[in-house]
């Protein structure tokens, strides 16, 4: 009993800033990633689950898989961003706590089939990578929501960071 209340308080004690640094890391490695998709070309596509577009590739049209893919990658790059501001490291972006949790729910819808991905893994049906895939985007999404609720409200029309 003494142990789990020790361990509820350690918890606790997270510094709201350290929940959306680690949110940050998080999209910043996915972002990474994405760019090395692109880069490493029609195996990594396969790798990552995406044997359409690496078809695409090999068929001569490269542009549009590698377009989309640096899209992607900007796209994580900029839900980053939007946990550095609720972090208070840059400027307070626009609609930051409903872009925290709309990044939190995408994140979360995307880990919540690690569940069935672990059974079927179990079975010897199913990638180990996509169930890692899975928890990882499980995990950012708890960061993203925990570090949004977590976070203060600024006030409005003085355009300053968030408290942390």
């Amino acid at each position: 009993m003494k142990h789990t209340a020790k361990a509820r308080f350690a918890i606790t004690r997270i510094p709201d800033r350290t929940l959306l640094l680690v949110a940050a890391a998080c999209s910043a490695a996915v972002t990474l990633l994405h760019l090395g998709i692109a880069v490493g070309g029609p195996p990594w596509y396969r790798w990552f689950g995406a044997p359409g577009l690496a078809a695409r590739i090999e068929s001569g049209s490269a542009l549009v898989p590698v377009l989309l893919t640096v899209a992607v990658a900007a796209l994580f790059a900029v839900w980053a961003c939007y946990a550095l501001s609720g972090a208070g490291v840059i400027r307070r972006l626009p609609l930051l706590r409903i872009g925290l949790f709309a990044i939190a729910g995408i994140y979360l819808l995307r880990g919540i089939p690690v569940v069935p991905e672990v059974l079927a893994l179990a079975r010897g049906a199913f990638p180990l990578r996509y169930a890692v895939f899975s928890a990882f985007s499980l995990f950012a999404g708890v960061v993203y929501l925990w570090g949004g609720l977590r976070i203060r409200r600024a006030p409005a029309a003085s355009g300053a960071q968030v408290p942390v």
